[in-house]
C-alpha cells in the first residue's frame, strides 16, 4: 500500500514501457531499456543487473588482448567480455585455459569485427573488400585484417590504418589523435558513417555527440 501515488511518474522521458505492476518503475538506462526481464528486480527493490552504458562493448564481444606490459603473456589471446565494471572501468574478459577473468581497460582490448578497407591510393585492389579484424598493433598504428576473400597478391592478411578502414553503426571504439584533448581516450558508440566525408558521427561515454574522422576512432 501507499505506493499507488509512483504511478504518474510512468510519463518520465525514456522511461516508456517501464511501468511495473504496483506503480513501481524501472529506469533501465535510456536504449537499452528493452533488456529488462522478470528476474530484474533484486529482493532490495533496485535492478540487479542494469544494462552497460551504450558507448560499452556487451557482454559476449569477442575481443583480442593487446599492449599489456606488466601481463604480457595475456596479449594476442582471443577472449568474451564478461561484464563491464563501471566503478573500476575495466571489462572483464575471459579466454578458454584462463582460471579466473581478466580486469582489462579499453584500450587494451581490440574488438574482433567485420569491416570493409576503403581509401587506399597504394593498394587499389584492397578497396572494397570485407575483412575480419584480428589485432591492433600499437608501434606501427595498424589493424591486421583477415580478408574475406584473397588480394590479388594471394595474401589473406593484411596491415591497414584506421583510417582505411569502414566500421559498421553500433561499434564501440576508444577516441585518439584528437585537436579537442578532452576527448581523447574516450569510449564511444558508431551512430552513424558518412562515407564521403570519412567521419563517424558518435556519442561518447560523457554524453556528448561529436564527428571524427575514421582514423580518429580505434574498435
Amino acid at each position: 500500500g501507499g505506493m499507488g501515488g509512483m504511478g504518474g511518474m510512468g510519463g518520465m522521458g525514456g522511461m516508456r514501457g517501464m511501468n511495473m505492476p504496483g506503480g513501481m518503475f524501472m529506469n533501465m538506462g535510456g536504449p537499452m531499456g528493452g533488456m529488462m526481464g522478470g528476474g530484474a528486480m533484486g529482493s532490495s527493490g533496485r535492478p540487479r543487473n542494469q544494462p552497460p552504458p551504450m558507448h560499452v562493448m556487451p557482454k559476449g564481444t569477442s575481443v583480442v588482448i593487446r599492449a599489456l606490459t606488466k601481463a604480457p603473456e595475456h596479449n594476442g589471446k582471443t577472449g568474451r567480455v564478461v561484464e563491464w565494471d563501471q566503478e573500476r572501468g575495466r571489462y572483464m574478459v575471459e579466454y578458454d585455459g584462463l582460471a579466473t577473468p581478466l580486469a582489462l581497460r579499453p584500450a587494451n582490448l581490440t574488438q574482433l569485427c567485420s569491416v570493409e578497407i576503403a581509401n587506399i591510393e597504394s593498394q587499389p585492389e584492397l578497396n572494397g573488400k570485407w575483412g575480419e579484424v584480428c589485432n591492433f598493433d600499437e608501434s606501427s598504428g595498424r589493424y591486421k585484417i583477415r580478408l574475406l576473400t584473397k588480394a590479388r597478391s594471394d595474401r589473406d592478411i593484411v596491415a591497414v590504418l584506421p583510417g582505411n578502414i569502414v566500421l559498421s553503426k553500433g561499434t564501440r571504439v576508444v577516441l585518439q589523435g584528437l585537436s579537442n584533448e578532452q576527448f581523447n581516450g574516450q569510449m564511444a558508440q558508431v551512430l552513424e558513417v558518412d562515407r564521403q566525408a570519412a567521419r563517424y558521427s558518435v556519442q561518447c561515454q560523457n554524453g556528448k555527440h561529436i564527428k571524427v574522422k575514421f582514423e580518429n576512432a580505434i574498435c
